[in-house]
């Protein structure tokens, strides 16, 4: 009986509730109704430069000009509504978009949510600190992930990504942070994070800064991926430690943790550990998100250094690689600004690695700016060693064998998928985004999952290539080093298809091979048009298929066309046994 004397309170609520509304709204029917044709709207503004005149016509129209971008021909501005007719109608306006909010990208799965590794900032340190303690440490050390890339196989021949830059536009990187340290007992700097503007809304309040402690952890979740240079220092008499530490020899290689006592040091070291990152900020120290036009300022932004330091002129910095952990709904594959500003970029001399998206596992589900025609797009897979650590770690000892009981490399089922909506394949390869351990702020560790953290992986591989390219190659350019990292990717099993896996798991000494040689490869082969065309025909209006076995990350792609004359599809499962 109490179950139903609440609905009666909620019901009769919800009654006074719509009866208070109709009253207001009678009450309010002799108002003034609110002029909606004054409020603004964002808008991107695709126009010619030199840009005084399309400004001076905006201001006549009541409008604000918010964006000058240099290497585009580009505005973003805030107008109001009932004046967008009159804006489309100005000469030298070639199109309008709507300048959209772009999120921080996320997953759905609870249990993919980012997890901190509960450790004390004093036993995660730099080299020389653990040096310190410990008295040397190893001349060569190297996480898990540099193994299975093949990164630490080519360190000797780039320095480990020594003098390359990598801009992160993100949410900022700590640059206080220990394993972005710079003291390795060269005398380097401090930190190898380069603060680059804030863009963000936090400009102009005390959370402004692109390298504070503050900021949200995504971009040095991002920056430790490429960059990390650290031991996480583990100590067996301390019971909560003794349980990492079983974990962790449990499932890592032998040679991926060393000991000196009773102390297990295990490195947690990007791909390039020796690079350096220029922080872009443009999402808020709080989290959600930004403007379109905000992210493009800062991608301009950085072009422009780049162009800078191309030509000696003061104010140049000599960024090889740009990381884009972000992105959103794709509608004009390779004509958005964002993705004009990738090509200039590429054009300029930096390779833009994007994420793919976290909107698979369907087709035609890659996010923009990673459709941009130069881009290298990154989409995310699993391995049994992150993702048994991650379930023994979090769900309990034996956890990691029951959920991934093989050895496979598989794309992540969340991992955005081609083709483009103009049939380009996509993404370009693929690397670990499932339960990836990297940095968080002041002084912190922890777990992540996403295209997110795919990404930042291929641009650490980028940033050796172009080490090594500079200095070998000059003339393999930012197209030779992308091409060489598609070509050479490690196909996965043929189950997956090109618009799954893309060229395959990367593989960076077998990418430095083909800039040895000078064969980079042709890009893959254009998907199929074939391929994304319908598959199934309705008798009277029924489809039935029956499979028996799904072995993990496979899928069934259904695809048929909807006539103007249907109302109504329904897909009935049935029989399904896990």
């Amino acid at each position: 009986m109490p179950r139903r004397v609440a609905t009666t309170y909620i019901l009769l609520a919800a009654i006074i509730f719509a009866i208070i509304t109709l009253l207001s709204s009678a009450s309010a029917a002799d108002a003034t109704p609110p002029d909606f044709s004054q409020r603004e709207i964002s808008l991107i503004v695709h126009t010619a430069k030199p840009y005084g005149n399309i400004i001076d016509s905006i201001q006549s129209l009541g409008g604000t000009v918010t964006v000058r971008y240099e290497n585009a021909d580009a505005v973003a501005a805030r107008i109001p509504v009932a004046n967008v007719p009159r804006l489309l109608a100005l000469r030298g306006v070639v199109r309008v978009q709507k300048d959209r909010i772009i999120q921080l990208p996320g997953l759905l799965e609870d249990h993919m949510a980012a997890r901190a590794l509960k450790l004390p900032a004093s036993q995660i340190l730099d080299p020389a600190a653990t040096a310190s303690k410990i008295g040397e440490v190893p001349e060569s050390y190297f996480s898990y992930l540099t193994t299975i890339t093949g990164a630490k196989d080519i360190w000797p021949e780039t320095g480990a990504g020594a003098n390359s830059i990598v801009a992160v536009i993100d949410t900022g990187t700590d640059a206080g942070h220990p394993c972005l340290s710079g003291r390795d007992g060269q005398g380097l700097p401090a930190s190898r994070v380069i603060a680059g503007p804030d863009l963000s809304t936090d400009a102009g309040t005390p959370f402004e800064g692109s390298t504070l402690v503050s900021n949200a952890s995504h971009g040095t979740f991002v920056a430790g991926l490429i960059a990390s240079r650290c031991f996480i220092v583990l100590d067996r008499a301390i019971d909560s430690d003794a349980a990492l530490i079983e974990i962790f020899e449990a499932h890592l290689p032998e040679d991926a943790f060393y000991t000196s006592g009773r102390l297990v040091m295990m490195p947690l070291v990007g791909i390039a550990p020796s690079s350096s990152i220029y922080a872009v900020k443009v999402f808020p120290h709080a989290g959600g998100g930004a403007a379109q036009s905000i992210i493009e300022a800062a991608l301009d932004h950085v072009i422009t250094r780049k162009k800078l330091a191309n030509s000696g002129a003061p104010g140049g910095l000599d960024i090889d690689v740009v990381n884009m952990s972000l992105g959103g709904a794709a509608l004009y594959d390779g004509n958005t600004l964002e993705e004009q500003l990738v090509d200039a970029a590429t054009e300029a001399g930096m390779l833009v690695v994007v994420a793919a998206g976290n909107d698979g596992p369907a087709p035609v589900s890659v996010s923009t700016p990673g459709t941009a025609f130069s881009a290298l797009t990154a989409g995310a897979a699993s391995d049994h060693v992150h993702s048994r650590i991650f379930w023994d770690l979090f769900f309990g000892p034996g956890q990691g064998l029951a959920m991934y009981p093989d050895e496979e490399i598989r794309p992540a089922d969340f991992s955005g998928r081609g083709p483009l909506g103009d049939n380009r394949p996509s993404p370009d390869v693929l690397a670990n985004g499932v339960f990836n351990l990297s940095l968080q702020p002041g002084g912190g560790t922890g777990f992540g999952s996403g295209t997110s953290f795919s990404a930042p992986v291929v641009a650490g591989g980028a940033a050796l290539l172009s080490v090594w390219a500079k200095a070998n190659d000059p003339a393999a350019g930012v197209e030779g080093i992308r091409r060489a990292i598609i070509s050479g990717a490690t196909p996965l099993s043929p189950d997956f298809s090109r618009q799954e896996q893309g060229s395959g798991f990367l593989n960076v000494a077998a990418a430095l091979d083909r800039l040895k040689e000078g064969v980079t490869g042709a890009t893959p082969a254009p998907f199929v048009p074939s391929a994304v065309q319908p598959n199934i025909q309705f008798q009277d209006g029924v489809f039935t298929s029956t499979f028996f076995s799904l072995a993990p990350s496979r899928g069934v792609d259904f695809i048929f066309e909807i006539l103007p004359a249907t109302t109504i599809v329904t897909v009935a499962v049935n029989n399904v046994t896990i």
